[in-house]
């Protein structure tokens, strides 16, 4: 959606921004299996400036076999 550009990556960046602005409790029921580095994320207002290949970059999963679990290369371990 974000790498068509125009209306998806808006979309995109909202959804972002309001999951940003939750991610405590979004996060909270999988506390036990992920370990995010809150300091480590973009903040919305950064997220806004950037073009869609931006976006879908920072989005790649950090292990691209088909079994793996996407995550944010930069925030996640």
């Amino acid at each position: 959606m974000a790498e068509a550009g125009g209306d998806g990556l808006s979309l995109a960046k909202e959804v972002y921004t309001e999951a940003f602005a939750h991610r405590d409790e979004l996060c909270e029921p999988y506390a036990a299996v992920i370990d995010i580095h809150y300091d480590r994320l973009p903040s919305p207002a950064e997220v806004q400036g950037w073009t869609a290949q931006q976006y879908t970059s920072r989005c790649a999963t950090t292990d691209p076999t088909p079994d793996s679990i996407p995550t944010c290369a930069s925030c996640c371990t």
